[in-house]
């Protein structure tokens, strides 16, 4: 007589919900639940002469992806501003963009430096926790 067949191998669990510290995440950040129509996308996007709000949106949307990956203080040096302007889109003066989201209220000029408007207040408690 043959060996019985063996019971196939236990099948891991899968975990739900939020990974554990330990365990390794995608990065992430907050997003604006009102941003698409926020009064400040309408204006970038009349300053920048989009068609249309939702694309001035996706400026909004790339530009705190790259500080939440490369500046994740929220700080970006001028030269940061035009580097980041560059990625968001490099058909447009970058210098003129960088102007667009101040102007509108999305960066905040101090002097030397950029600062993403609210950036500690949105995604503060998100880097505290990466840190």
């Amino acid at each position: 007589m043959s060996d019985p067949i063996p019971p196939p191998p236990e099948r891991p669990k899968r975990k739900r919900g939020r990974p554990r510290s330990s365990e390794q995440a995608l990065p992430w950040h907050k997003v604006l639940h009102d941003g698409p129509d926020h009064p400040k996308t309408y204006a970038l996007a009349r300053e920048l002469r989009v068609e249309k709000p939702l694309y001035a949106w996706a400026y909004v949307s790339k530009m705190w992806c790259w500080v939440n990956r490369f500046r994740g203080d929220g700080e970006l040096s001028r030269d940061d501003g035009v580097t980041m302007a560059l990625y968001l889109d490099p058909n447009l003066d970058p210098n003129a963009l960088v102007r667009a989201l101040i102007k509108c209220g999305w960066l905040d000029d101090l002097g030397p430096i950029l600062l993403v408007h609210k950036w500690e207040e949105t995604q503060g408690a998100i880097i505290t926790k990466r840190s």
